[in-house]
């Protein structure tokens, strides 16, 4: 075997100089998918997983230079960390995103200093089938698995779950890529400045990320695609937040606000708002044909009403923000 070839070291200002130019590439990739093309997951991963979660013993371009120009990665969030198997609702948790929890409008968790890098390579933000995932291994399964770098004939069975479900026309961890790459871009930036006042002379404008959108709401032209498997788990649960000022404007216009469904394998759940301010709930797939319910929301305490739906054949109870509203009684 040839011995490895002698490589040339880069200047920091040619790193710099190379980080510029991912961050400016980054942006048109955010855009694409808005578009309503998801195949832009792949180019976005794989840009993630060279700048935040390296690969062969480095540790990412990002904090490679943040270190150099010594930039600190501090950001302010309401921090929280869920225990799936605590709590009958979150047993064989189907959807879960504890980041848009927790800094839901008017949540009592308090905004606290965290690192971006531990946050990204640390923090559980998603569960499928009661298993936590971090911002750095989504990116990397998704980058290594099909990414523009890698296209291997299979992946994981926890992104095989994450296939089967979708919010709108998305798969869950669609979003979540998209916010990870919006702080990427931002502590690029700083990093960048850092340089700059440090007498670096900078190549290419600040790289601002296209304005930020609901994704769960757009219809995309093409689709991600994937295996798919479904749950071992007999019991499964889905959690969904929906915006009070959507229940409010429903019974203000007198016209109901349909928000976007949740597909988990065969079963889709929708959600509406109806002309009443009323939560309307509806199912098909379930072993209860047609399934629904409908209820009150209380608008004036809450910004954001949060649902969970628990299943297990003829079992199926649903929650509003955290009180059993329909089904069995919890044990």
């Amino acid at each position: 075997m040839p011995s490895a070839k002698k490589q040339i070291a880069k200047t920091n200002s040619q790193l710099l100089n190379a980080l510029e130019e991912h961050l400016s590439t980054l942006v048109p990739m955010l855009a694409g998918l808005q578009s309503g093309d998801a195949a832009h997951v792949k180019d976005i991963a794989t840009k993630l997983r060279l700048l935040i979660c390296g690969s062969s013993g480095q540790q990412g371009l990002l904090w490679d230079l943040s270190e150099k120009v010594k930039a600190r990665d501090t950001f302010q969030i309401r921090y929280a960390k869920i225990d799936a198997n605590n709590h009958f609702v979150t047993r064989g948790l189907q959807v879960f995103d504890s980041h848009k929890l927790a800094n839901a409008p008017g949540t009592p968790i308090p905004l606290r200093e965290v690192s971006l890098r531990e946050h990204i390579s640390s923090h559980e933000i998603a569960f499928i089938d009661g298993v936590g995932l971090t911002y750095r291994e989504l990116i990397k399964e998704m980058a290594e698995h099909s990414g523009t770098a890698h296209e291997t004939p299979g992946i994981s069975r926890e992104m095989a779950k994450a296939n089967a479900i979708r919010v709108g026309d998305v798969q869950p961890f669609v979003p979540l890529v998209d916010r990870v790459s919006r702080w990427t871009l931002d502590f690029g930036e700083i990093v960048i400045q850092q340089a700059v006042d440090l007498g670096y002379s900078r190549r290419r404008p600040a790289a601002t990320p296209p304005p930020e959108i609901n994704l769960e709401s757009i219809r995309f032209t093409y689709p991600m695609d994937g295996p798919k498997i479904e749950s071992n788990r007999n019991a499964r649960t889905i959690v969904v937040e929906l915006s009070t000022s959507d229940f409010t404007r429903a019974k203000k216009q007198a016209a109901p606000v349909t928000f976007p469904p949740i597909t988990v394998g065969d079963v889709v759940f929708a959600f509406q708002a109806t002309r009443r301010g009323r939560l309307r709930l509806s199912a098909i797939g379930l072993d209860i044909p047609n399934f629904a319910y409908e209820g009150a929301v209380n608008t004036d305490a809450r910004s954001m009403v949060m649902v969970a739906v628990t299943w297990q054949g003829f079992n199926i109870r649903v929650f509003v923000n955290g009180q059993q509203v329909s089904g069995m009684a919890s044990a």
